[in-house]
């Protein structure tokens, strides 16, 4: 989903990597029980943030905090049901609640990084209801670690902490379980959708209409 105004285009495309480091632990953590399945189960999900990212000190809402809560009632009974080893978010926001209710109500451990949130210090800043980004979550007993966080494009800069940004920014967040002997590394991202601003492109698409 592709959402263009005047301080952020948010990207539109999700992925979630999950590579298997070809290697054996030689000891278990302690604080991690083993991986007993037969295969790993990975589940992905853009989680929208029902913000139609238009203004500059606070940002319009699509919905009433009622039907908000109908979508994440209905998002948790489905993860439920598909009852997933590993999950990626996108577009959790506020954070870090809403990762931390959403890992509480299904006993799932987590990690999460900002990706876009403007000029902010802390919970503070501008726009004011934006604080958004992407999210790992394992059951509980995986040993879910946070290994690293690249940027991948867009200025400014984004951290948990504090961030200033007026434009696009990308990114993919990187954690780590233990499956049995095997250490897993996962990584999501939230990539740009939209086809570069080129002579070339608007020609194209011009040819279409």
């Amino acid at each position: 989903m592709n959402h263009t105004h005047a301080l952020i285009t948010m990207p539109a495309i999700l992925m979630l990597a999950v590579v298997i480091f070809a290697g054996i632990f030689c000891s278990r953590r302690e604080t991690s029980a083993p991986f007993s399945g037969d295969r790993l189960t990975v589940m992905t999900i853009n989680v929208w943030s029902g913000l139609d990212y238009r203004g500059t000190l606070i940002m319009g809402e699509y919905e009433i905090p009622g039907i908000r809560e109908k979508r994440y009632q209905a998002l948790l009974g489905e993860i439920r049901r598909l009852s997933p080893d590993i999950i990626g978010i996108n577009e959790a926001n506020f954070l870090p609640d809403y990762v931390e209710r959403l890992a509480g109500d299904l006993d799932y451990d987590f990690i999460f990084h900002v990706g876009v949130s403007g000029a902010r210090v802390g919970r503070l800043g501008i726009p004011w209801n934006l604080r958004e980004g992407d999210a790992l979550l394992a059951r509980r007993g995986m040993g879910l670690e946070f290994v690293g966080r690249k940027h991948l494009g867009g200025g400014g800069f984004v951290a948990n902490w504090a961030s200033f940004h007026t434009e696009d920014a990308t990114q993919v967040l990187v954690g780590s379980v233990n499956a049995g002997w095997r250490k897993i590394f996962v990584a999501v991202t939230h990539l740009h959708a939209s086809p570069g601003d080129s002579a070339e492109n608007r020609e194209y698409l011009g040819n279409l209409a």
